[in-house]
């Protein structure tokens, strides 16, 4: 049953993965959007 434990923890790691890529998705959005507000302000 030690599979069972490897794989709860795999995807634990992955669901923790996921929600910091999520973040910095979310991040960098928000600095694209903020760069584009930027140039249309400039235009």
């Amino acid at each position: 049953m030690s599979g069972s434990t490897d794989f709860t923890d795999f995807l634990d790691l992955r669901s923790l993965v996921a929600g910091r890529w999520s973040l910095v998705a979310g991040r960098w959005s928000l600095v694209a959007g903020r760069w584009s507000l930027v140039a249309g302000l400039a235009a």
